[in-house]
């Protein structure tokens, strides 16, 4: 079990002892301390650990004394098999979340009122706040759920497709987007952009790993693009922001992203720190220009 946690250790999960029953669990994870954004399961000789901020996929865990041979055959068999599970986890988890969102009420939540946006609505099923997850696409078919407590506790659809899903906020067509990980900050984003009388769009990626994902696919579209990263103490949402290959901006201070700094210093602290992102990049395309 020692050897467990630590390799759930290696991938961010802050893990003591593992339950080995052979059920999924939630953990705090090493750039999120606050929040369960790690999940592990284990039997006592297999498991499979994931941060959802950092990680696309699940990373798999097997007892080195009890691995077998495994031939490319049967590998490539239980690679299908696989791919085949995947898939209809993934269809059945994107009925689940179509049946959800039309049995689901629009009105307040307590989530909207602690991030600071108390007249803002959303929708409502089970005490629950529901967001969308849309596969990033001109159709924008729902993929998945993120299911949000009136605690701030975050789940997803068992199954759901995570890896392209996101949610989009402002108007559809724009020539400006905003890519950020959470949708408070997206909130946030939004109302400063709005200040700014930027005629802009936000896209919530969900987690680190696919903000980056996104963030590649964008960076070959044709509307302008920036991301607002999360400024984690693990240093993954500076990271993901570099590998998107835009430009990027963050609070100042760790631990914060952009609703810690709207709540605590205002929303002209955040305009500003959106206003020097634009200005910085002004001056190094017109540096390109010259040379």
């Amino acid at each position: 079990m020692s050897d467990f946690v630590s390799f759930a250790r290696e991938h961010g999960l802050r893990l003591d002892y593992a339950h080995a029953d052979g059920r999924w669990h939630r953990t705090p994870t090493e750039d999120k301390p606050r929040k369960r954004n790690g999940a592990y399961l284990f039997d006592g000789e297999r498991g499979v650990v994931k941060n959802f901020a950092t990680m696309q996929d699940y990373a798999a865990y097997r007892d080195g004394a009890k691995v077998g041979a495994v031939n490319k055959v049967d590998l490539r068999a239980r690679r299908a098999i696989a791919e085949a599970d995947t898939k209809a986890r993934q269809a059945e988890a994107r009925a689940k979340a179509v049946d959800m969102l039309k049995s689901a009420t629009f009105g307040p939540h307590q989530y909207l009122i602690d991030k600071g946006f108390p007249a803002e609505g959303g929708l409502v099923l089970d005490g629950e706040l529901l967001i969308p997850m849309r596969e990033f696409s001109l159709y924008r078919q729902v993929n998945s759920l993120q299911r949000i407590a009136a605690d701030g506790t975050k789940l997803f659809l068992a199954g759901g497709k995570a890896k392209g899903s996101v949610f989009f906020m402002g108007p559809f067509m724009s020539h400006e987007r905003w890519l950020v990980e959470g949708y408070a900050t997206g909130l946030s984003v939004l109302a400063a952009l709005h200040e700014l009388h930027r005629r802009a769009q936000v896209v919530v990626t969900f987690s680190a790993s696919n903000l980056a994902h996104v963030g590649r696919v964008v960076g070959q579209l044709r509307p302008k693009a920036y991301v607002m990263a999360d400024h984690d103490k693990s240093g993954s949402g500076q990271q993901a922001a570099e590998e998107t290959g835009l430009p990027w901006v963050m609070p100042p201070d760790v631990g914060d992203d952009a609703n810690d700094l709207h709540r605590r210093d205002g929303l002209r602290a955040l305009v500003k720190l959106i206003r020097s992102e634009w200005t910085a990049t002004t001056v190094r395309q017109m540096r390109e220009m010259q040379s």
